[in-house]
């Protein structure tokens, strides 16, 4: 057995040598046979199988092989060759590592090294960036393998391919290029690692600011980081060149820097750190290495307290090393600005220090601040920039600059944790500088902070005492300023300051003594400044100053003498400096005060001159105003008020009249000023101006420096009025009113408010005391006329007519008053006087017209005798109207005034001629004036003359304003008719100009409408109401197309709709109650459930008769609403007053369609006469009818009523009333002449007509009649078996009568009809209530009751059947029934019915006296007492007198 595997062995080892490896392979599976984990055998078979393609195969062998034989190689090195050639780097990686371990088991070194170079490369291949190091981190001196590898020979560098571990040669024995390669992988990786954590730790919630994320992160990588280490290695190595372990050197610096950074304040490390930090600057600096940063951190952590304590050598090594470097610039150009020599005298400087002092002040300047731009990180940066912008007194610079400056130290105080408290302290005392200097005492409470703060830490720092010293004097404590000043002088003159700094605080301490009343003492020291001034080299402006404040206190002395003197000094300050604005000033205040004579020229002049050169003059500037407004000038006044804004620092930082520019209301509302006359000045400009918000903030300013300016909240309260915040108008005024009881103004715009908010009584109210202690002051006359105008508009609306008649009356009153008082107002009063004149003429028939003529009698003598308006109409003549309106007339018509009211729009178009503002508003009045009283003008001779009379005066309105829609609205209304085509252009060009006005919109749909386009016209009233959804007029015309296009239920809810609008829309609660009054589906209802549909156009009506009292047509259908309601005095009334219009129109224009709907309203008047009992009237109304349509009743074909209905009513109603008269033959005739009158067609009527004609021979009480009016039933049924009216009359004949088979029969034929043919016929149970009474009279309770509870089986939810049952159980004494039905009820929304308030009164009342059940307390409408109840149904039906017996009974039950 032996024998034979080797023997396949050898064969299979001799056919791999000859490539056979098919028959290597079987060689050796035999062998495998018999041997299955022989060694060889397994490798041999490997090979095989990959030289045949059969990886899977080869690697099962190999594996096989491996696990037999771990320890030899031929199999991990078949694997190697599989993986190699399979692609499968992470299984060949653990192959190689194997391999490895065994060459060094083995000690062959050689085979080791070049397994390591396989895995070098095969990771540099495919794997990662942190298996790459790991891989080359083999060769390292820190690697196991390192002292293996080490057995290598060195390298032989001539001949490299003379081994093939040559690279692992050459990183044996020079690992610096390895350690370079590693570093920078590593360094690489560290970035990539960091930026990744970064990224995903700032999606979590709560993370903190990038910053803290960052440094979380860094402080957990540099834990596990060998970057150090590395960098250690390289600078350490032998071999390192000079610039590398330079460049090394500076990659640790900066490592530590990040860690330095990234460690919190409180932790020990950052010293230590901080500390290796210093060392590596110290070094570097000190071998002038070119480390940009490494010398930045040298110059920036200085804790110098003054820039001349910065090492200028540092400095001038720092610009000399990196001159193109931004901080070099900002170094080069500050040092220069601030007079600091950068670089020395010696030889080595002499280039560098010529370049420097040929420097130009403005080049060096800019090169500064080209510096700052770029290094906005460095701390010297800003503090130098500080330092220049304060030797220029450039303060708002000052303070931004060092308030970043401030922010960077702290950041960096933060960062290092070094102490940079001494720089913190320079660059807060260059803010408390700046804001001690930049317009005091604006930022003094925050200068005063920082002082307080400054000096706490350093007590004797001359220049905080200096600006301490300047705050005390602008508050008023001069004595504290004096001492603060004295203090700086001592410090000053101990430390040998410079001589300007030492007489600066004696002048300011002498001036204090000025300012404190010490003139004499004052002027000692002052003179003694001057004496040092001349003795040294000064500026003139220090000079100029010394010499006025020594004029000045001169002057404050008040002495004739001193004042005299005083001038010389002024005049001597302006000899030494031409410019010393405060000099100007106290010249121009000599000029005008102690001049004799004063001369006012030259002093404005000075005043000016002072204001041009120092806006802070604000004494110059004031004076100047003053005499500016003495003069009218306004708008200088403004100017020099807003130089006074700007001179007090109201412009600057968007706070003060910036914002009032730009919007930023907030950053003004923060701003105090020093001048409130200033402010005041100018928000009454921007008010007059239109800007109404500007001038709001303006003089709230203004206030906040004077609260007690009670003119000035008076303007604030105008300025609210104007922006429409009438509530803090009120508030404002009324403050004003608190200050100064005596300021009628603040009155009067109070009323103004009032005025603009609606309350128009209030505005009257408020006004009238104002017109009795002013009676002629124009503008309050104006304004209560106007609020009478108005309100009498509103009482208008509401209905009032008598209160509308006044107030009007009183507007034209006052406004007649001021054609006389006020000439120059003539154009806006004779617009009242029109627009009053023109809202009367609304109306027909006045309560009180004696009141309207004596109003409007003035007016007509007031206007000129011949207007041109008055050469086209007669009518319009001052002459015609005085007749018009004279003694004699003893009643008064609206046509009447609205000539009237043309008349006065048309003087008032002759006052605006040749006013470009008012005359096309004028002609636009009159316009309309003109075309509203061309309907009422039907065949008048002047209509066409009027037409083309508004036609030219829109057109002319609109030559003056072609921009305004509603002139362009006026033009399409007028050419609506007559040149359809402009109509639509006109209303397209509004729309055009305002395309949200919802007037505009629903005109374009009424013209849509009128042409039959409803699309379009649906489309415009559907834009009207989203443009403003309360606008009623597109909710007409929305619901007029609905009519139209037969949508009747849409119609009568958009019809709805716009009655409930607030704003009063003409006509709707017309159209509204019309379609409810003629609803078919209103007559199939019970009237107790009619009555509740007709309450709403009950109300709708009456409101729309008050406004329209000329409208026959309304009253006549406010009068059938009242008929329903059995309110049959008022329909009598409305009645009544509609047939006198109707009879004044017939005289007038003879018209047959007049007369016709005269006939109508007499056969209305007739029927509610018979239903109050006025027989004789009625029977009179109903022969008025007869006569003027009998024989000419198919003369009129346009009306929706047919005259032959009319005629047969008229009939039927004279028949009502002759038999009501007792006069049966006449009512007998009438009836039947109503028959033979009533065509065929007419089945409905003539049903009608023969059924009262059988109730009327039936009550002759004859035999003879009675069998005639049975007959004329019997025919009836014979020829309509299904008419269920004469069926019921025949068998209520029979139950009169007892006849049981004549009402067995007409029963019988009331059964046979099917029951939804029953109820389509009677939809108001009559038939089922008839079939009651037979069964009660029969006393048959049974079935009379089955009848009624089959009823409400049918329709549950019908209350009137509900309470007919219970009214049955009531009457039976079946009180627990009743109430078990009435707890059932199951309308889902409870109708008020004064029907079931009786019941429940009476079954309430019933119960008490049955033991006080009380099965009702569950239901909410039985809650309350039967008297409650009984009021109740009586509230809702008054007229009904069951209801008052019902009360009556329950209040005596109750007693």
């Amino acid at each position: 057995m032996a024998a034979f595997v080797k023997a396949k062995i050898k064969a299979a080892r001799d056919a791999i040598g000859k490539k056979d490896f098919r028959t290597a392979q079987s060689a050796a599976e035999e062998a495998l046979h018999h041997e299955a984990d022989n060694y060889n055998a397994l490798v041999f078979l490997g090979y095989a199988s990959l030289e045949l393609q059969e990886v899977d195969k080869s690697e099962q062998a190999y594996l096989k092989a491996r696990n037999s034989g771990p320890e030899q190689a031929l199999a991990w090195q078949g694997l190697e060759r599989v993986y190699t050639r399979a692609d499968m780097p992470q299984k060949l990686l653990d192959v190689l590592n194997n391999l490895v371990d065994i060459f060094m088991k083995i000690e062959d070194v050689s085979k080791c090294a070049e397994t390591v170079q396989k895995i070098i490369e095969l990771r540099k291949k495919s794997g990662t960036r942190a298996e790459i190091i790991g891989a080359l981190s083999l060769l390292l001196p820190s690697s196991p393998l390192y002292p293996f590898l080490s057995a290598l020979p060195p390298p032989d560098y001539t001949q490299p391919t003379s081994t093939t571990t040559f690279p692992i040669q050459d990183a044996i024995y020079n690992s610096l290029p390895l350690l370079e390669e590693i570093m920078t992988l590593s360094e690489q990786e560290e970035k990539l690692v960091v930026d990744k954590e970064v990224q995903k730790r700032r999606q979590r919630i709560d993370a903190g600011t990038p910053q803290e994320i960052r440094n979380a992160v860094v402080l957990e990588i540099a834990k596990s980081s060998n970057l150090l280490s590395l960098y250690s290695e390289i600078v350490n190595h032998p071999n390192t060149p000079d610039q590398l372990r330079r460049s090394t050197e500076g990659k640790i610096l900066r490592h530590k820097l990040q860690l330095l950074y990234a460690l919190p304040p409180a932790d020990h490390a950052k010293t230590q750190l901080r500390q290796e930090i210093d060392d590596i600057v110290q070094g570097t600096v000190l071998i002038e290495v070119p480390d940009q940063l490494a010398w930045t951190i040298a110059i920036e952590s200085k804790n110098a307290r003054t820039v001349e304590m910065y090492d200028i050598s540092l400095l001038r090594s720092y610009v000399r090393l990196f001159p193109a470097s931004p901080l070099s610039n900002v170094i080069s150009g500050c040092m220069y600005c601030l007079g600091i020599p950068l670089f020395g005298e010696t030889e080595a400087d002499a280039e560098e220090a010529k370049r420097f002092r040929d420097m130009d002040y403005e080049v060096a300047f800019q090169l500064a601040s080209d510096g700052l731009a770029d290094c906005q990180d460095s701390i010297l940066a800003y503090r130098l920039i500080t330092a220049v912008y304060a030797s220029e007194g450039d303060y708002p610079s000052v303070i931004k600059v060092a308030e970043t400056g401030l922010k960077l130290t702290s950041m960096a105080e933060r960062h290092s944790g070094r102490d940079l408290a001494w720089v913190k302290h320079a660059l807060n005392s260059f803010i408390a500088t700046a804001l001690t200097h930049h317009y005091p005492p604006k930022y003094h409470q925050r200068a005063l902070g920082i002082l307080e703060q400054l000096l706490s830490m350093s007590p004797d720092d001359a220049m905080c005492l200096l600006e301490r010293g300047y705050i005390l004097r602008h508050a008023g404590r001069y004595e504290d300023a004096r001492d603060a000043f004295l203090a700086a002088h001592g410090i000053f003159e101990a430390d040998n300051a410079q001589m300007p700094r030492i007489l600066e605080a004696r002048e300011e301490a002498a001036w204090c003594l000025t300012l404190s009343g010490q003139y004499d003492q004052a002027l000692v020291e002052i003179s003694n400044v001057i004496s040092s001034l001349d003795d040294t080299e000064n500026t003139p402006e220090r000079k100029a100053q010394a010499w006025w404040r020594l004029g000045r206190t001169l002057w404050d002395k008040r002495d004739h003498s001193s004042r005299k003197e005083s001038y010389s000094h002024f005049i001597a300050s302006l000899k030494y400096h031409s410019a010393f604005a405060p000099a100007y000033t106290s010249l121009g205040v000599w000029y005008s005060e102690f001049s004799n004579p004063p001369d006012l020229s030259r002093a404005t002049k000075c005043f000016q001159k002072a204001v041009e050169l120092d806006l802070r003059e604000a004494d110059a500037a004031r004076r100047l105003a003053e005499g500016f407004a003495d003069e009218s000038d306004w708008d200088l006044v403004e100017v020099v008020a807003r130089r006074t804004i700007e001179g007090e620092g109201g412009a600057e930082d968007q706070s003060g009249i910036k914002a009032l520019a730009t919007g930023n209301i907030a950053a003004a509302a923060r701003y105090k000023p020093l001048h409130a006359w200033a402010w005041k000045a100018v928000g009454v400009v921007e008010m007059s101006r239109g800007n109404h918000e500007s001038a709001i903030i303006a003089l709230q300013i203004a206030l906040r420096a004077n609260q007690s300016d009670h003119r000035a909240w008076t303007r604030l309260g105008e300025a609210y009025a104007k922006s429409g915040r009438p509530a803090a108008a009120l508030k404002a005024l009324s403050r004003s009113r608190e200050i100064s009881q005596d300021d009628w103004t603040a009155v009067y715009f109070i009323g103004e408010v009032y005025r603009q908010m609606g309350q128009f009584d209030l505005a009257i109210a408020t006004f009238e005391p104002l017109l009795v202690d002013r009676p002629d002051e124009v503008g309050v006359l104006l304004a209560m006329a106007e609020s009478h105008f108005s309100r009498a508009r509103q009482e208008f609306a509401a209905g009032y007519h008598t209160r509308f008649e006044e107030s009007l009356a009183i507007c034209m009153e006052l406004s007649m008053k001021l054609v006389n008082l006020a000439p120059g107002f003539r154009r806006i009063i004779w617009k009242t006087i029109a627009d009053a004149i023109f809202e009367l003429s609304k109306i027909t028939l006045f309560v009180n017209p004696t009141l309207v003529l004596s109003a409007v009698r003035p007016v007509c003598e007031a206007l000129p005798e011949r207007s041109e308006i008055a050469v086209i109409v007669e009518s319009l003549s001052a002459t015609e109207l005085s007749g018009k309106f004279g003694d004699n007339r003893d009643r008064l018509e609206g046509l009447d005034l609205h000539w009237l009211a043309i008349a006065c729009y048309s003087t008032r178009v002759e006052l605006c001629k040749n006013d470009q503002m008012t005359e096309g508003s004028a002609l636009f009045d009159l316009s309309i004036a003109i075309h509203s009283i061309i309907p009422k003008l039907v065949g008048h001779q002047s209509e066409k003359a009027l037409s083309d009379a508004a036609n030219s005066a829109i057109l002319d309105a609109l030559k003056h304003s072609p921009g305004n829609e509603w002139y362009w609205n006026a033009l399409g209304n007028i050419k609506f008719l007559r040149e359809p085509k402009l109509a639509q252009h006109a209303y397209i060009k509004a729309l055009e100009i305002d395309s949200k006005n919802p007037t505009i919109w629903t005109n374009l749909g009424v013209f849509y409408l009128h042409h039959g386009d409803t699309d379009l016209a649906n489309q415009s009233f559907y834009k009207a109401q989203v443009s403003d959804p309360d606008y009623g007029p597109a909710w007409i015309g929305q619901a007029m197309v609905a009519t139209i296009n037969q949508h009747l239920p849409e119609a009568r809810a958009l019809f709805e709709h716009a009655l409930t609008l607030s704003t009063p829309t003409p006509w709707s609660g017309y159209e509204y109650s019309y379609r409810v009054f003629t609803d078919p589906q209103l007559s199939n209802v019970p009237y107790e459930v009619q009555n509740s549909f007709l309450i709403a156009p009950y109300f709708a009506m009456r409101q729309h008769c008050a406004k329209h009292g000329d409208d026959p047509g309304g009253m006549e259908l406010f009068a059938l609403i009242c008929e329903r309601l059995h309110q049959y005095d008022l329909a009598l009334e409305l009645l009544e007053r509609s047939i006198k219009f109707l009879e004044a129109a017939y005289e007038k224009t003879e018209d047959a369609g007049v007369e016709y709907r005269y006939a109508v309203a007499n056969v209305n008047i007739g029927r509610v006469r018979l239903a109050i009992g006025d027989y004789a009237s009625a029977k009179a109304s109903f022969e008025i009818v007869i006569n003027l349509l009998e024989g000419n009743a198919t003369d009129i074909q346009e009306s929706s009523i047919s005259p032959s209905i009319v005629l047969a009513q008229a009939r039927f109603g004279l028949g009502l009333s002759c038999h009501k008269l007792g006069e049966l033959e006449n009512a007998l005739a009438a009836f039947e002449a109503g028959l033979e009158e009533t065509s065929v067609e007419l089945a409905d009527v003539r049903s009608h007509i023969a059924i009262l004609l059988a109730q009327t021979l039936w009550a002759m009480r004859s035999d003879e009649t009675r069998e005639a009016g049975k007959d004329q039933l019997l025919q009836l049924i014979a020829d309509d078996p299904n008419n269920l009216r004469a069926i019921t009359s025949l068998a209520a004949m029979g139950i009169v009568s007892h006849n049981n088979e004549l009402t067995h029969a007409a029963l019988t034929e009331i059964l046979n009809v099917s029951g939804e043919r029953r109820l389509e016929l009677d939809p108001r149970g009559e038939v089922n209530r008839l079939l009651f009474l037979d069964h009660s009279k029969a006393g048959r309770d049974l079935q009379a009751e089955k009848i009624l509870k089959d009823v409400l089986d049918a329709d549950p939810m019908s209350l009137a059947a509900r309470l007919d049952l219970v009214e049955h159980l009531l009457c039976k004494r079946h009180v627990a029934d009743a109430c078990d039905l009435l707890a059932e009820d199951v309308q889902p929304i409870p109708t008020p019915s004064d029907r079931k308030f009786r019941l429940l009164a009476i079954l309430r009342t019933m119960e008490r006296g049955n033991n006080g059940r009380e099965s009702l307390n569950g239901s909410p409408v039985s809650q309350g007492k039967p008297i409650r109840l009984a009021e109740r149904a009586t509230l809702l039906a008054p007229w009904n007198r069951t209801n008052w017996h019902v009360l009556a009974y329950v209040q005596c039950a109750n007693r």
